[in-house]
């Protein structure tokens, strides 16, 4: 089966089952390593006393699973992914098995190591929180903005499908539209927009997040935001995300739920992502090991299913990676709303997405973006 038939088939097919009542899975974020050189104030990971990261064939293991259960974007994260030697294989092997394949990295070691894998992932993401050096550096802890830039420019010159993303605080909040002209500037295909979250899977990060008082300084970037998203410029968030962080009130009908399972570095998978589930009695904590289970097992799991039930009734945060697909994929509404959103972008002119990018992979993006960057390449 090619690439693109295996990425629209089971797109389509978990979509259909979705609507159905069945519980199935799209998207899989999978951290390669808790290992990374930074010390990120938006991040839990580096805090941790011991360093984890799976052999090889663990990786292969985790990523079988994913295409059992028809996933069809993974994202390998960590830490940091390219401090493994074998990040190049364990992204090919992804790449082989037809998924939508993105690593996340922090660029430090992009320039040297781009090379080695352009070819068989669909994206690059590269964090960047700031076009200030000094605050980016701030932010990430170590001196890594001079490099993280480097590896971008490496990586567009290789003609790789780069895009940064930035995490929107109370460091940068005043002049974050400055990392998406430096994206421009720099030839990237697109800048994906976060809010930090007060809380973030364990970590208390409320010392830089928005309270209500100082919610109105976040609401008047996205604003500004989504007026150069209409202007041309290359916001890769969907239209529908950012009027659903301008007015979340016309969006209380909208439940949580979830189209991602997460993979840690211990193999163990958390099919029920929320960010304050941890804190509530009775939700599912632990993970659960892929060596001995099916990820259409997991999901079928009753305690999982009650995790997800308790999602559902939560809105405590505002994430992209997890409302950007419930808001596009969750209802027609919505998916005809990115519809619109994405043809107005040009998308289906240009072949290259210029916004919404990780919600039509299931449909559009892994027929277009994968057979662009191949001719490109060739």
């Amino acid at each position: 089966m090619s690439d693109r038939v295996y990425g629209v088939k089971s797109g389509f097919k978990n979509l259909l089952l979705r609507s159905l009542g069945k519980k199935r899975i799209l998207f899989a974020s999978h951290e390669v390593t808790s290992k990374c050189m930074c010390r990120c104030k938006t991040c839990p990971i580096w805090r941790m006393k011991e360093t984890h990261e799976p052999d090889l064939k663990t990786e292969k293991m985790i990523i079988d699973r994913f295409k059992e259960a028809g996933v069809v974007v993974a994202v390998f994260t960590g830490g940091e992914p390219l401090l493994r030697k074998d990040i190049p294989e364990i992204l090919k092997y992804s790449y082989d098995s037809g998924f939508v394949t993105s690593v996340v990295t922090n660029g430090y070691l992009l320039k040297n190591r781009a090379k080695e894998f352009y070819k068989h992932v669909d994206r690059i993401c590269v964090s960047l929180d700031s076009a200030n050096p000094q605050v980016h550096d701030k932010i990430r802890g170590i001196k890594i903005f001079d490099r993280a830039v480097e590896g971008i420019k490496s990586a567009v010159d290789l003609g790789a499908y780069v895009i940064i993303n930035c995490v929107i605080s109370k460091y940068n909040v005043d002049h974050v539209e400055d990392v998406l002209y430096l994206g421009e500037k720099l030839g990237v295909s697109g800048v994906l927009f976060d809010p930090v979250q007060a809380s973030f899977f364990g970590g208390d990060f409320s010392h830089i997040a928005f309270n209500e008082k100082e919610y109105k300084a976040l609401k008047e970037k996205i604003q500004l935001l989504s007026d150069l998203k209409k202007q041309g410029h290359k916001v890769m968030n969907t239209t529908r995300y950012l009027n659903f962080l301008l007015e979340p009130e016309k969006f209380e009908n909208v439940k949580c739920d979830t189209f991602g399972i997460k993979v840690k570095w211990d193999g163990k998978a958390y099919p029920a992502v929320c960010n304050y589930g941890f804190e509530q009695p009775g939700f599912l904590k632990n993970g659960i090991s892929l060596e001995n289970h099916s990820i259409n097992e997991i999901i079928e799991r009753e305690d999982v299913k009650k995790a997800i039930e308790m999602m559902r009734n939560c809105r405590r945060c505002n994430i992209s990676c997890i409302w950007e697909p419930i808001l596009s994929l969750g209802s027609l509404t919505g998916f005809i709303e990115m519809g619109k959103d994405t043809s107005k972008s040009g998308y289906w002119i240009a072949n290259a997405p210029n916004d919404g990018f990780r919600w039509l992979d299931p449909l559009v993006d892994y027929i277009f973006a994968r057979n662009n960057k191949k001719k490109q390449i060739e």
